[in-house]
């Protein structure tokens, strides 16, 4: 459990949340990208659709919890979308691409297993979504993953 979740349910202390749900990001940005897979690497692949308000975001993560590619844009075709994650995935070779299956997701979800690609679909809910931000909370306060550093 990450630690302001610990303060704030467990010692019912008040966490101003003011910019503090992660913590130590920057301690975190060390990784290194890479243009390919790297021989006795495993990689897995998230897809964040978006197009007009929103960004797509595809991103790259190692078996050591490594950010080691990330694709972000918006105001494009979906068909343009879809070229520029096979081209991600035909450089690394994802075990699994988990792509977000909400709205617009679900016919793109659709297109990539058509296309023969690993998509394990994944909807997201509000509960979810707590849970993969306290995830990512405590997997930065841990250490365990590191980032691209990307200040834009």
């Amino acid at each position: 459990m990450p630690e302001r979740v610990f303060q704030q349910e467990i010692m019912a202390e008040f966490i101003d949340d003011c910019g503090s749900v992660f913590r130590h990001v920057m301690d975190a940005a060390t990784a290194q990208a890479q243009d390919e897979a790297t021989i006795g690497k495993s990689y897995v692949m998230g897809v964040d659709w978006g197009k007009h308000n929103d960004f797509t975001v595809l991103a790259v993560v190692d078996n050591d919890g490594a950010l080691v590619a990330m694709d972000r844009f918006n105001q494009i075709d979906y068909s343009v979308q879809l070229g520029r994650l096979q081209v991600l995935a035909d450089r690394f070779k994802p075990a699994t691409i988990v792509a977000e299956r909400n709205s617009m997701g679900d016919p793109l979800v659709e297109q990539l297993l058509r296309m023969g690609l690993p998509v394990q679909a994944f909807t997201t809910t509000q509960a979810s979504k707590a849970q993969a931000i306290d995830a990512l909370a405590l997997g930065f306060e841990k250490g365990e993953i590191r980032i691209l550093s990307d200040r834009c």
